[in-house]
């Protein structure tokens, strides 16, 4: 009996996602008070996400003591009351611009930034910006992230730190940082 409620549940549940996962090919709008007319639609999927977009031309690679200066380049859609922008940099970097933004853009739904930082030392780091529009009083947001390398790639490499206990068995390799330990299967 168990199993039967088993199947019978596994039927139902993939009926119930099957029929959500259809996409919708027929409506129906009240065309006047009388009548009703039915219009074919075809259903898009994309993902949801803030009608934010943004267009910049990628920093090149920097060396200690650069000057970033970054053009940021946003539309945004047309029901849009307001862009604000936050700006936050990892440590490599030192902001030397505004770190928050905020534009009307009622008449105007382009709107331009420019980032200016100075490189602090080498490595990787991120330009992360939270955007948050509003829309009929409502607040949508969207993240992007913009990379940044500092000197030169290639010698950056992870680094062992802390100490590295060693046991019969057990293989070390510390440029790559890697620890190789010996298994034993086990059945139960």
């Amino acid at each position: 009996m168990n199993k039967h409620y088993s199947i019978a549940s596994i039927l139902a549940l993939s009926s119930l996602f099957l029929g959500m996962s259809k996409p919708i090919e027929k409506q129906v709008l009240p065309a006047s008070d009388d009548q009703q007319e039915t219009i074919e639609r075809k259903a898009q999927y994309t993902k949801p996400h803030a009608a934010i977009y943004l267009d910049y031309q990628s920093p090149g690679n920097l060396t200690i003591d650069d000057q970033l200066e970054l053009r940021l380049n946003f539309k945004v859609r047309d029901q849009a009351k307001q862009l604000q922008v936050k700006v936050s940099l990892e440590d490599i970097l030192l902001l030397q611009s505004d770190s928050q933004f905020e534009f009307d853009t009622s008449g105007n739904k382009q709107n331009s930034v420019t980032i200016l930082a100075t490189a602090l030392k080498e490595g990787t780091a991120r330009i992360k910006l939270d955007t948050t529009i509003l829309v009929e009083g409502r607040y949508q947001s969207r993240s992007f992230i913009i990379p940044v390398i500092v000197g030169d790639p290639a010698q950056f490499k992870s680094v062992v730190t802390g100490r590295v206990i060693s046991r019969p068995g057990y293989t070390v390799d510390k440029e790559h940082g890697v620890v190789s330990m010996p298994a034993v299967e086990a059945s139960e």
